[in-house]
């Protein structure tokens, strides 16, 4: 049986970036463009936007705005025309401005190198969160993209959708906004141990797949991969696909250890019946978090005591033996 890990993935949202762009050009005038953020679980954000400001003198201004799913803790960045000197048009120098809110408190302002304050020219402004919801890196400019500073927010922010705003006459001609998964969001679940140990209790007998699977051994070529560690594992029924098996990561990462612990129990892969008895189409998310698609399967032996997952491309096998659950 040929089983696509497409939906598996799309579930999880770990199908790579997740990427909109707003239809541009379009002229604005004293008006809010938004692109809506479809991300079950955000992780990192890079959200950019290019736009000038026509026939507002002086005044006009631009922003791009981080909006959260709520509170009122948006974040803006605001490019504006910026005057320097002591009020006399011969002396005075006009240059631009970037000011940095977050929920109306000023983080950062004052002039910003590399943006043109010339009448039609097109400035861009790039804002990257990381997976943290905090650090933000700021770049931007006329011509090309330069490093503006990095602002650690005062507290995380959750993201429902990015805005770009102008104040007086502007033409908005390219916004983008690129989202990822969160994988150690997307992967986690709502069990705890103990649950896990109920369900795997009270279907122990639908396949016996199902159950506690304690690291045994491997066969593995260095080579092409690295195991990410000696595995403590649980399989129980899906509750997304029916006749399908979840394998829980337990514990036992070598790789990556503080991301995958600590969080109970996180979705680790699924095993799909084939046609023979004790035979699985596997689907695997590895120790970097990176699924693996193609040409991989599980076995469970006749006595139902060795579960062997098998990745011939990568020249590895790993075996692990049942726990047996004392009442």
């Amino acid at each position: 049986m040929i089983h696509s890990l497409l939906p598996f993935l799309a579930i999880l949202g770990l199908t790579g970036p997740d990427r909109h762009y707003y239809d541009a050009p379009v002229s604005m005038s004293d008006s809010v463009v938004c692109i809506p953020l479809h991300t079950s679980a955000p992780g990192r954000l890079k959200a950019e936007a290019r736009m000038t400001m026509r026939g507002s003198g002086r005044s006009g201004s631009w922003s791009m705005s981080l909006i959260p799913v709520a509170g009122t803790d948006t974040l803006s960045v605001s490019l504006y025309n910026l005057t320097i000197g002591y009020g006399d048009d011969i002396v005075d120098r006009v240059c631009t401005g970037m000011t940095v809110t977050c929920g109306g408190h000023i983080l950062m302002t004052g002039e910003a190198e590399g943006f043109s304050p010339e009448k039609d020219a097109y400035n861009t402004i790039s804002i990257e969160l990381a997976s943290d919801g905090r650090t933000l890196t700021l770049s931007g400019g006329a011509r090309t993209l330069g490093r503006v500073g990095e602002i650690t927010l005062p507290q995380a922010i959750d993201v429902g959708e990015v805005s770009v705003s102008a104040v007086g006459r502007g033409v908005l001609s390219m916004f983008c906004v690129e989202s990822e998964t969160d994988p150690q969001v997307a992967l986690s679940t709502d069990l705890d141990l103990g649950e896990v140990r109920r369900i795997i209790s009270d279907s122990s007998a639908a396949d016996p797949a199902v159950g506690f699977w304690n690291y045994f051994d491997r066969n593995n070529d260095p080579v092409y991969a690295r195991p990410g560690g000696r595995y403590r594992l649980a399989v129980i029924p899906s509750g997304e696909v029916a006749g399908a098996f979840d394998i829980l990561y337990i514990g036992g990462a070598e790789i990556l250890a503080d991301r995958w612990n600590g969080a109970g129990p996180r979705l680790k892969g699924r095993l799909i019946p084939a046609e023979f008895a004790g035979h699985y189409d596997l689907e695997w998310i590895d120790s970097e978090f990176r699924p693996i698609s193609r040409d991989i399967h599980a076995t469970v032996d006749a006595s139902g005591a060795l579960l062997t997952l098998s990745f011939p491309s990568l020249h590895t096998v790993m075996r692990f033996a049942k726990e047996q659950i004392v009442d």
